[in-house]
């Protein structure tokens, strides 16, 4: 899902995208609130969600500090970003990897400091979002503003 967010005024007006993936969080808050563990972190670290388990409270929505959970309205049911764990699994890339015609995201162990996305991390100066909510978020963002880091903006 991407929300634009217009910032200043006219004739200095502009046009902000943000991204409302998952952060996949290390101390992920949705999963701790789901009271179903239809949240769940995978063993890979991958904060994933199984449906057909989810009964549509909303609490791992109201957890979420990135706004990055809805409900899907034709089964009532959670959804967010996987990283399409379906791929992975079979290895695969994201969708979103793959399609994006900047090549601006990228993924990998960020453990392996062999991997592209280590080395990246290391070598350039990215930022979290929300880092105050203390959730240790995986995703990293360069060159963001507020405007693109908050969620609420």
């Amino acid at each position: 899902f991407v929300k634009s967010v217009d910032v200043g005024t006219y004739p200095e007006a502009r046009r902000s995208f943000q991204v409302t993936r998952c952060n996949q969080c290390t101390d992920a808050p949705c999963v701790t609130a789901c009271p179903t563990s239809a949240m769940f972190t995978r063993p890979d670290g991958i904060v994933d969600f199984d449906k057909s388990v989810c009964i549509g409270c909303k609490a791992c929505i109201a957890a979420c500090p990135y706004d990055a959970i809805f409900i899907n309205p034709e089964d009532h049911s959670a959804e967010k970003c996987n990283f399409c764990a379906h791929r992975l699994d079979v290895g695969l890339e994201p969708a979103c990897v793959v399609v994006c015609p900047t090549q601006a995201i990228m993924v990998g162990d960020l453990n392996d400091p062999d991997s592209r996305v280590a080395q990246y991390v290391n070598r350039e100066p990215v930022t979290v979002r929300r880092p105050e909510k203390d959730t240790q978020p995986k995703l990293y963002y360069k060159d963001a503003t507020e405007f693109t880091l908050d969620p609420l903006a």
